[in-house]
């Protein structure tokens, strides 16, 4: 603990600079140790340390720095003027800003997005548009899309929605890939209407903002096509029973199944804890029916 000699008129205590820099005692024993800020001078026998009016300049120069979220060890660097550690630090914080720049506003980018989806599907999961057979379908037309995905299968690599979704921000993230959003996650059921398609060659996927530009082993692209279409409010066990009259509604309209069954899970686990208030997609891509030539009719 420093003892309180007699000091000359133009010297501060410790504690007296500590007040004119607003900064902890213990912060400054700290910077003397680091060698960011030394005393003036340091009385040999007592150890008590002695500083100059002018070095609240260091101070305020520290402080600044500081404020711009550089560590010390990069503000010392700055303040010994090394003009090759200077530019390197530099380089160094604009990487680092720009990297936070990009991720806040990819924040930025999912949170417009989910409060877009909240608006788009509040009026349904508070009128709960659904008809006595419990589809309310109809035909939509799908463009080519871009996608980043999983593939899943209980034979070889079974993953849960949980895990998928961890993995696939794992591959966003990697690669630097711009997404539509968590809300437009769906899975593929490669093997549908086949047995046990619920668990078998399953695909997990999100759409791209845009084309990745480069080849990625787990980006592919899905052709444009054709699809019935209908929303389903609430847990998702119950929409296994609606695919048998979704089935019946395709054929009535002329159309017939011709593509992998995928749900989309347009408000999930990422925007509301309650299932009952989920929002899934369900679409079955479909084709029109080819009626056989009557000879006598020609």
């Amino acid at each position: 603990m420093d003892s309180k000699p007699t000091k000359s008129k133009d010297c501060l205590s410790i504690g007296e600079m500590s007040k004119l820099a607003r900064l902890p005692v213990s912060t400054l024993r700290y910077y003397d140790e680091i060698n960011l800020l030394k005393p003036d001078h340091t009385d040999p026998v007592t150890k008590y340390r002695y500083y100059r009016a002018h070095q609240l300049y260091d101070v305020n120069f520290i402080n600044t720095w500081k404020e711009l979220h550089f560590s010390l060890d990069d503000i010392k660097q700055i303040k010994n003027h090394d003009s090759h550690s200077l530019g390197a630090c530099y380089e160094k914080k604009e990487k680092e800003v720009t990297g936070k720049i990009n991720y806040y506003k990819k924040i930025k980018t999912y949170l417009n997005a989910y409060q877009s989806t909240l608006a788009k599907f509040n009026p349904l999961v508070n009128g709960g548009r659904q008809d006595a057979g419990g589809v309310d379908a109809q035909i939509i037309q799908i463009p080519e899309q871009q996608v980043v995905f999983v593939r899943s299968d209980d034979k070889y690599h079974y993953l849960s929605y949980q895990q998928a979704v961890n993995a696939l921000i794992r591959i966003i993230d990697a690669n630097n890939l711009e997404i539509t959003g968590l809300s437009q996650l769906r899975t593929i059921f490669h093997d549908y209407p086949g047995r046990d398609y619920m668990v078998h060659n399953m695909v997990y996927c999100i759409p791209l903002n845009r084309n990745p530009g480069e080849s990625h082993p787990f980006t592919q692209a899905i052709n444009a096509r054709q699809a019935a279409s209908f929303y389903h409010v609430g847990l998702l066990d119950p929409i296994i029973g609606k695919l048998d009259p979704l089935e019946a509604w395709i054929r009535k309209q002329g159309f017939i199944p011709a593509g992998s069954l995928e749900w989309i899970y347009h408000v999930g686990t990422a925007i509301t804890a309650n299932p009952e208030k989920h929002v899934t997609e369900v679409r079955v891509p479909v084709k029109k029916k080819r009626f056989p030539v009557d000879p006598q009719a020609t």
